[in-house]
């Protein structure tokens, strides 16, 4: 049968050959080799003359298939169709060349004239393809799931172990989903290895738990990674599972260890080489009173502060310099007034390479020796650091492993002893019998103690007591048994150690005693049997209970109660009544005690005394009473500012109890101008590391309130600011005080202003009265020496009758004129009057105000007396407080030296206003001395007007008498002579007047110079005053 694509003559072929580049043949109707490529010639070594017409197909390149029916030229010639074949050729060299033929048999007129036959050299790829076969085979051997999928998860490959875990055969999981084969949590989500492999095109490694049947849960660690096609596109991913099984147990029996270890009753810890404490135990950091998360990365030095600290003789800094096992002696001191004998061990901790990086102590209170041993038992996992014979034997006796301590009693090595026959070695009467303790173990499978006599050298005889316990395989059959060896020798000696011991504990002067699990006393040491009254002896037997009487006994709270049944170490803290009418606060510490088999069978209970304790807390209760007991505010806060402590006088400023306060932010209650900025006292007091006053207005809940208040830094027990006291003094009675001053002074001012304007009208009318009694003075001059005249011419008055009428005229005008200007004089001088009168009121005033500024001056005087008492009385309680009240005596001290500043500007004030009153005191006299030399002035006035009334009388009798002067002219040279008398008191009392006007004038000037004065005291006043708004 033929097709078209055969239908090609020989001829059609010929130029297609020499264009291909793999090895090309054309063969005629009998195989006889017609043409041949040069790739072909070159591939086969064949010349082309030697080739063409001469050979046929079989001998130009003979083939494994060559003259069977497999023969793809011949089976393409009976097929009459194209037949793809692979073939292999063995060379000279022994070599195989794998070769693939494709035969095309080539026909023209439907007759069969020839063969194309196209050959490729595929011997790396048949290498490829055997590579792969041989990986496929490695594959399927490998003990763990191997499976490739596709981009559907899709499992196109799995190894038999692999379909083994999901049930089935692997041609049976072809095809099915990976996640429905494993179903893990991470199939069909994000985490899915295989996902973010394909996803990243990189490898992914992951764990997780897989289920792939029923009640079947395997923890597995996986990687995914992708598959690439001949282009590099992925197409698929190949997972590698791998059963963690056994390292999940690991972890969780590492775990557990831990907890064994934080279980262990006595202090276990891991340091670096610097010292730093890595891991500690409960009992541990309990011995030191801090958690174990706490104890993280101190010094292992700073909490247990033995003798060997910091010296040649630490057994742990031996360990790590000698890498090997040391163990010590020594004394502990964890706390204040406890000191602990104890032995411990120190062990070199090493890494992954071998390299020392720290050490791991184990610490045994010698006061417990049996839990000591117990406890070092279960802790210690390096059997090489026993220093007591361990070792391991098969079922034939055969020593499998022998530590350096049993290698020793021997005489030999470990190594030496690895085979040799254990009752070889140590020769014990039990070797070889019935009597064996491993061979009981092996055979009862069972844990067997025996004592007995081994005889490990000539000579040597040593009685021992040795523990055998079956060693299993993985599958739980006996293999061998280790025997643990103890030298009774040593037994005796640690009994006389314990003795020792018990000796110290009996030396120690706080009570110490032990119970079973009944509360019965098992052991009191002399001071607590003291307590009770009773022997050491005596109290053996008694239930702790009847003897302490304390309020936690037969309770849940007692720590030897709770220690039991917690199998921890408590401490607890309540009152003792050992005796009738005694009452003592106690700490007491209970830690359970254990047998031989790690069983509770009692526990240990420690006694201290804390009465000077409970004083200390009462007098700090005091303290804080005493504090709560301040008047005026005082209140801690922390670093942010958040109130830590507040007294009540604060909480009442603000609306609030004390308790309200706390938590709360300063700024939030106070609310002054300084909050949240530089200016802050106790911010600069936290930065600055030192003590700020400052001055301004709080407004708590609306209201304003002038205030001065002082930060002191708090620091905690490192020396670090960890917030401030702040102390708070209301200034708002002080500032009214200075408010009134000021307003007192600027009244002064006013009224001296007032009382100089005054004085000037004073001074301008006692000019003018001066003035007006200068002319009084004269007219009545003139008048005196016209009656002295009509008193010489009275013989020639009758002649002069005219004359005389003239001259008693000018004389009624003149007196007229006397009268008019002396009640003019007395106007001005009742104005001048009524002026000083209004000035006395004034500065009486300005007394009755400096007496009112005396008054708050006196209060100003008696707070800062009461506040220096308080802050002598804080300073005293702050010194009784000791360091914790470092922060109160420097506020008291601050508070003190404010109170001293306040009181001495309040004398200063005291000393400028009575001064000021005593200035007042002299012009108000002054002003009263004037008006009385008003009054006479006023007086004298009055009489010269009543003399001049007289006159004008006279006169007019004169005038209207002129006709009977003859008659009367002796009655009016009598009268005359009255007269000039008369006048001549009149200008007398004049010039007194005028005496007494210059006295007003100076003393309205004295008065002038006393209200400059009073006007620069009061000045003075107003500068005090700022002082002490300043101070």
């Amino acid at each position: 049968m033929t097709t078209t694509s055969n239908t090609h003559s020989v001829l059609d072929c010929a130029g297609y050959i020499d264009r291909l580049d793999t090895p090309s043949m054309l063969l005629g109707a009998d195989d006889t080799v017609i043409l041949a490529n040069d790739p072909f010639l070159k591939f086969f070594g064949q010349e082309k003359s030697d080739l063409i017409g001469k050979m046929n197909y079989e001998e130009a390149c003979a083939h494994n298939l060559s003259g069977t029916k497999d023969c793809p030229v011949a089976k393409a010639k009976r097929l009459k169709k194209a037949v793809t074949a692979e073939v292999f050729q063995k060379n000279d060299d022994d070599s195989i060349l794998h070769l693939r033929y494709n035969a095309v048999p080539l026909y023209q007129d439907s007759e069969f004239n020839g063969t194309l036959v196209n050959i490729t050299d595929i011997t790396a790829d048949v290498a490829t393809r055997n590579n792969l076969r041989q990986a496929k085979g490695n594959l399927d051997v490998i003990p763990t799931p191997i499976m490739e999928i596709d981009k559907l998860f899709n499992v196109t490959y799995i190894n038999p172990v692999g379909a083994n875990v999901a049930g089935l055969m692997p041609d049976e999981a072809i095809g099915k989903k990976c996640y429905d084969l494993f179903n893990t949590a991470h199939c069909k989500t994000e985490r899915c290895a295989c996902t973010r492999a394909m996803k990243n095109d990189s490898t992914i490694t992951e764990e997780t738990l897989a289920r792939p049947k029923d009640g079947v849960i395997m923890p597995i660690k996986y990687t995914g990674s992708p598959l690439k096609d001949a282009k590099g596109n992925i197409k698929g991913a190949v997972e590698y599972i791998i059963d963690v099984t056994d390292e999940a147990k690991q972890k969780q029996a590492a775990a557990e260890k831990i907890n064994n270890l934080n279980a262990i009753p006595t202090p276990i810890m891991s340091i670096d080489t610097d010292y730093t404490v890595t891991f500690m135990n409960p009992a541990g950091s309990g011995v030191a009173g801090l958690t174990p998360d706490e104890c993280i990365g101190k010094k292992c030095y700073d909490l247990f502060k033995t003798a060997h600290c910091k010296t040649e003789k630490c057994a742990c800094a031996q360990a790590m310099r000698a890498d090997s096992i040391v163990t010590e002696e020594t004394i502990a001191r964890p706390k204040e007034g406890v000191i602990v004998p104890i032995k411990y061990t120190g062990a070199p901790i090493k890494d992954a390479k071998g390299n020392i990086k720290g050490a791991l102590e184990f610490i045994i209170d010698v006061t417990d020796e049996a839990r000591q041993k117990h406890a070092a038992a279960e802790k210690i996992n390096n059997l090489n650091a026993i220093p007591t014979p361990i070792m391991s034997i098969d079922k034939d006796y055969n020593v499998t492993f022998m530590n350096p301590a049993g290698a020793k009693v021997a005489g030999l090595t470990p190594d030496e002893c690895i085979g040799q026959k254990c009752h070889d070695l140590f020769k014990t009467a039990h070797c070889k019998t019935e009597k064996c303790a491993c061979a009981q173990a092996m055979s009862a499978d069972g844990i067997v103690t025996e004592e007995t006599i081994a005889r490990p050298k000539e000579g040597v005889i040593v009685p021992i007591k040795y523990t055998g316990a079956p060693i299993k395989d993985a599958k739980g059959n006996i293999k061998g048994a280790l025997e643990f060896i103890i030298d009774v020798t040593d037994e005796a000696k640690q009994k006389q150690a314990a003795a020792e011991k018990i000796n110290n504990l009996n030396a120690i002067p706080t009570p110490i005693m032990s119970i079973d699990t009944e509360f019965n006393v098992t052991f009191m040491n002399p001071a607590g049997a003291g307590v009770v009254g009773l022997t050491p002896d005596e109290c053996i037997g008694k239930k702790c209970h009847d003897l302490f009487k304390t309020a936690h006994c037969k309770t849940e709270k007692c720590a030897c109660a709770q220690a039991l049944r917690a199998d921890s170490i408590v401490t607890e803290e309540t009152i003792a009544r050992p005796k009738d009418g005694i009452i003592v606060p106690i700490k007491y510490t209970g830690a359970p005690i254990k047998d031989a088999k790690g069983n509770i069978k009692g526990a240990l209970e420690f006694i201290l005394d804390v009465t000077d304790e409970a004083k200390q807390k009462q007098a700090a209760a005091e303290k804080i009473n005493n504090l709560n007991a301040i008047p005026t505010p005082i209140m801690s806060i922390d670093t942010d500012f958040g109130i830590t402590f507040m007294n009540p006088a604060g909480a009442g400023v603000v609306g609030l109890t004390p308790d309200e306060c706390i938590g709360k932010k300063c700024y939030d209650l106070f609310k002054t101008p300084h909050c949240k900025t530089e200016q802050c006292a106790c911010a600069q007091a936290m930065r600055a590391d030192s003590i700020h006053t400052a001055k301004t207005v709080a407004k708590p809940r609306g209201q304003e309130i002038s205030i001065i208040y002082t930060g002191a830094p708090i620091k905690d027990a490192k020396g670090n600011i960890k917030g401030a006291l702040e102390y708070i003094m209301d200034v708002t009675a002080q500032t009214e005080v200075e408010k009134t001053v000021a307003d007192a002074g600027a009244g002064v001012s006013t009224v001296v202003e007032q009382a100089k304007a005054n004085m000037g009208l004073v001074n301008s009318d006692m000019d003018a009265m001066n003035q007006i009694i200068t002319q009084t003075m004269a007219s009545l001059s003139e008048s005196a020496a016209k009656v002295a005249n009509m008193q010489s011419s009275s013989m020639e008055m009758l002649a002069l009758t005219q004359q005389s009428s003239a001259l008693a005229a000018t004389v009624e005008k003149d007196a007229e004129t006397g009268k008019q200007a002396g009640s003019e004089a007395g106007g001005k001088l009742h104005n001048i009057s009524e002026s000083m009168v209004k000035s006395n009121e004034m500065v009486t005033g300005l007394v009755t105000q400096l007496e009112q500024i005396s008054g708050f001056v006196d209060i100003i005087k008696e707070i800062a007396s009461q506040t220096n008492l308080l802050a002598f009385n804080a300073a005293i309680e702050a010194a009784r407080a000791g360091d914790a009240g470092r922060g109160f005596a420097v506020v008291a001290d601050e508070v003190r030296k404010l109170a001293e500043n306040s009181s001495k500007s309040a004398v200063d004030i005291s000393g400028i206003v009575k001064q000021i009153e005593k200035d007042s005191n002299t012009t108000i006299s002054s002003m009263k001395n004037g008006l009385t030399m008003l009054d006479e002035g006023s007086s004298v006035i009055n009489n010269a007007l009543m003399s001049l009334e007289k006159i004008s009388v006279d006169i007019t009798s004169i005038a209207s008498s002129a006709g009977t002067l003859n008659e009367k002219a002796n009655g009016l040279a009598r009268e005359g002579e009255e007269v000039k008398t008369k006048i001549d008191e009149v200008v007398g009392i004049s010039r007194e007047n005028q005496e007494k006007t210059t006295e007003v004038t100076d003393l309205v000037k004295q008065t002038d110079i006393s209200m400059d004065s009073l006007t620069a005291s009061s000045e003075a006043l107003m500068v005090a005053v700022r002082k002490l708004a300043e101070a």
